[in-house]
C-alpha cells in the first residue's frame, strides 16, 4: 500500500512538472479575467498619472493657475500605480531578486534556494499585507484628513491589496520552485525565448 501511495504522489509530481516546462498547467492562468484587468488598471493609472502631469503644466503655463485637487490625485496615483506595478512584477517573476549566491550551489540546490527565497518573500509580504489592513481599519475609525477627494482610508487600501497579490504570487513561485528540487534550474516560458539561437539579448 506504501508503495501504491508513493508511485501516485511521483506520478502526480511528475505531470505537473511536464505542465509547468510546458506552460499548460490548468492553473496557470486559473482567473486570465483578473490579469488582463489588472494590465487595464495597470495601464489607466499610468495614463491618468501622465494626464495629469501633462495637464498641471499646461494650466500653469497657459492659464497661470492648477488643476483642483490634481496635488492630492497625483500621489494616490503614484501610490496605487506602484503597488500594482509590484503585483504585475511578481505575476510574471520579474520583481527584483538578487540570484547572486545560487550559483555558489550546484544545479540540482538551485530550486530548493529558490523556494526558500520565494516562500520568505511570501512571508514578508503576507504580513505587510496584515499591518496594511490593520493600518487601514485604524485609518477608518480615527481619519487624520489629507485626501480631498477620497477618505484616507480608500487611499491606503493600496498597502493590503498590493501586499496581499504579491504574497500570492510569491507563494506560487515557491510551489513551482518546489516541484523541482533535487532537478536542475528549469527554464521559464521567457528564458526559453531568450534562449533560443538568434533571439535578441
Amino acid at each position: 500500500m506504501p508503495s501504491v501511495a508513493v508511485s501516485a504522489v511521483a506520478s502526480v509530481q511528475s505531470q505537473l512538472r511536464v505542465w509547468v516546462k510546458t506552460g499548460t498547467a490548468p492553473l496557470k492562468r486559473p482567473l486570465p479575467w483578473l490579469h488582463r484587468m489588472e494590465d487595464w488598471l495597470l495601464t489607466l493609472l499610468a495614463l491618468i498619472l501622465v494626464g495629469l502631469s501633462v495637464g498641471q503644466i499646461l494650466a500653469r503655463v497657459f492659464a497661470d493657475s492648477g488643476i483642483p485637487h490634481s496635488e492630492a490625485l497625483l500621489k494616490t496615483t503614484v501610490l496605487w500605480l506602484a503597488m500594482f506595478g509590484a503585483m504585475t512584477a511578481a505575476r510574471e517573476g520579474k520583481h527584483l531578486g538578487m540570484d547572486a549566491l545560487l550559483h555558489a550551489f550546484p544545479a540540482s540546490l538551485a530550486n530548493f534556494c529558490k523556494m526558500l527565497g520565494f516562500a520568505f518573500a511570501a512571508w514578508v509580504s503576507f504580513k505587510f499585507c496584515q499591518y496594511g489592513y490593520q493600518f487601514v481599519l485604524f485609518e477608518r475609525e480615527n481619519p487624520s484628513g489629507g485626501a480631498e477627494l477620497l477618505p484616507s482610508w480608500v487611499v491606503l487600501c493600496a498597502f493590503p491589496i498590493g501586499f496581499g497579490g504579491m504574497a500570492l504570487r510569491f507563494a506560487l513561485h515557491a510551489i513551482k520552485s518546489a516541484l523541482f528540487i533535487g532537478q536542475a534550474p528549469h527554464l521559464d516560458a521567457g528564458d526559453i525565448a531568450s534562449a533560443e539561437p538568434g533571439a535578441k539579448q
